[in-house]
């Protein structure tokens, strides 16, 4: 059963990973802010997506690799070298929601 577990937990891992991936893009300047640049979408290996893909069924090691994406992409983002563009309407009512002023 907890086997179980843990592969429902790999593959939310795994959709949470693709999903950001799909929609990371590089940046350019415009008007003081680093925006994302649609025309350069970020772009993966495919003998990494494969590697991501079969270690998201191994129990621990999904956690952790997630874990490291996370850090990789927020350092890459706060070096302004990503930023997520092209997201669909949900996602940005949901943000608009989230950051909202109480």
């Amino acid at each position: 059963m907890s086997y179980f577990i843990w592969l429902i937990v790999g593959i939310i891992l795994l959709t949470i990973t693709i999903w950001v991936h799909r929609h990371t893009y590089g940046v350019t300047l415009e008007h003081g802010e680093y925006v994302a640049d649609l025309d350069n979408p970020a772009s993966v290996p495919m003998w990494l997506l494969l590697s991501v893909v079969v270690v998201s069924f191994i129990p621990v090691a999904n956690v952790l690799l997630f874990i490291l994406g996370v850090m990789t992409w927020l350092i890459s983002y706060a070096e302004d070298d990503v930023r997520l563009g092209n997201l669909p309407k949900w996602f940005k009512s949901v943000q608009e929601f989230l950051t909202k002023q109480v």
